[in-house]
């Protein structure tokens, strides 16, 4: 396994100029003859089946993302979210040592997992540059597939992003609302396409004309429920979320399928307890961090539910209504973020253990009366017992204005962000998105007792 990662990695960036290549994204590549093709809006998949040995084999290139700024979160990331957690696996994969080309870097592993009592083989390959994260995914059940997974990554070429500012559901500032409560300044927001979004204890609630969203707070997977079966698992947040405030005859469950993004999905028609009315309710479940996101829906019927949803990621873009403007008095004391991830490397000829490298990074800012900021930064990053430090110190002035902020150091340089609120349980994530460099981002939570 190790030697065949190996020579994944060294044939990158070969390139071939037999046969016509296809694109997706940012990624150009000759898929495999005849093998059937499915595409999404984030992912295209590439499948290949054989009866009568009963044999498998999918490829699947998931669109570029932001990246969470190195190669090693960004395949730490994709490791959880596109294996460990859609196959409940808790295996630590084996590594390959990072390769760099043409500002890309490229990290693979390979791990096992089980699917319908069976043991399939996953080729994890993360492409780190420009900001962006590119993953490609391969499962198999049988190792006569390797060579066609060999060929297909040996024909991959990357191309350069170009910078630009994705689109924006614009909050209307002017009808943005103010809380009564007093905690933050503002807990709903009017968008200009129709939709308002509202804070509640355990979700926020969007509604436009006869259809309701809840957007419910992500719910941390347990060693339980994260190996729950489909229908189990369905009804486990069903009766959590759902059954409390409608009552459902039965509802039917939408068979989740091999996919770089595992969806579970059930539906059906009910009514209200405290009302009676009826209704029809959908609920869509995906893991995100190691976190249940769940939004349920509420529609007149079924066809309405269609009409407005045609797909799982329309229903995804709900989450971008998860935004509130900042008030001033908002972000007072300190906000932080952090992240880190190890991994084990592992001679390819021996299999012996060369050791772990690690990379951790946390910044922090005290937001002071006044108009003050405090600044700190520490990075911490390559191979353990040899790692490198660096630290960041700064003090300045900031201005908040609804979904605007600004800080000026005492340099006189000053930094413009695009500001918002995600309601999340217990608080807010506070998320700051330079104007000028979109790749720049915090994404910060109140630091409790500083």
């Amino acid at each position: 396994m190790k030697s065949i990662l190996l020579n994944f990695l060294l044939l990158f960036y070969a390139g071939t100029t037999l046969g016509q290549k296809e694109s997706f994204d940012l990624t150009s590549y000759i898929p495999p003859n005849g093998w059937a093709r499915e595409a999404k809006e984030q992912v295209v998949t590439y499948s290949n089946n054989d009866s009568k040995k009963k044999t498998w084999c999918q490829l699947l290139i998931v669109k570029s993302t932001l990246s969470k700024g190195s190669i090693d979160l960004d395949f730490d990331n994709d490791w959880q979210e596109l294996v460990a957690i859609p196959f409940k696996s808790n295996e630590t994969p084996q590594l390959n040592d990072v390769q760099e080309s043409d500002g890309w870097k490229i990290k693979s592993g390979a791990g096992k997992v089980t699917e319908d009592n069976n043991i399939a083989l996953v080729l994890l390959t993360t492409i780190t540059g420009y900001n962006r994260r590119i993953s490609i995914i391969a499962f198999t059940n049988n190792k006569d597939y390797l060579k066609d997974i060999e060929t297909f990554l040996g024909t991959i070429e990357i191309k350069k992003p170009v910078e630009h500012i994705e689109p924006q559901i614009n909050p209307t500032n002017e009808a943005t609302e103010k809380s009564s409560s007093g905690r933050f300044a503002f807990t709903t927001t009017n968008f200009d396409d129709g939709w308002t979004a509202t804070e509640q204890p355990d979700w926020v609630q969007v509604s436009k004309g006869s259809v309701t969203v809840f957007l419910h707070h992500g719910i941390e997977y347990t060693n339980e429920t994260r190996n729950l079966d489909e229908d189990k698992r369905i009804a486990y947040f069903w009766n959590m979320l759902v059954a409390p405030r409608h009552r459902i005859n039965n509802y039917v469950i939408t068979p989740c399928l091999i996919s770089y993004d595992r969806i579970y999905f059930a539906d059906g028609d009910g009514t209200e307890i405290s009302t009676g009315k009826s209704f029809h309710v959908a609920l869509m479940i995906y893991a995100e961090n190691g976190f249940a996101k769940c939004i349920e829906i509420i529609t007149p019927d079924k066809a309405t539910l269609t009409q407005q949803f045609p797909s799982f990621d329309k229903m995804k873009t709900m989450n971008n209504y998860n935004k509130f403007a900042v008030g001033p008095n908002d972000v007072l004391g300190n906000w932080g973020s952090s992240s880190s991830v190890y991994g084990q490397y592992y001679y390819t000829a021996t299999g012996n253990f060369a050791g772990m490298s690690g990379v951790s990074m946390s910044s922090s800012f005290n937001f002071k009366a006044g108009n003050n900021y405090h600044y700190e930064y520490a990075g911490v990053s390559g191979m353990i017992g040899n790692e490198l430090v660096h630290t960041e110190n700064k003090d300045g002035k900031y201005k908040v204005s609804n979904w605007e902020f600004s800080t000026t150091e005492k340099n006189g340089t000053t930094t413009d962000y695009y500001a918002q609120f995600e309601a999340v349980r217990g608080g807010r994530i506070l998320h700051l998105k330079n104007k000028k460099y979109s790749g720049l981002q915090y994404h910060l939570v109140k630091q409790i007792g500083k």
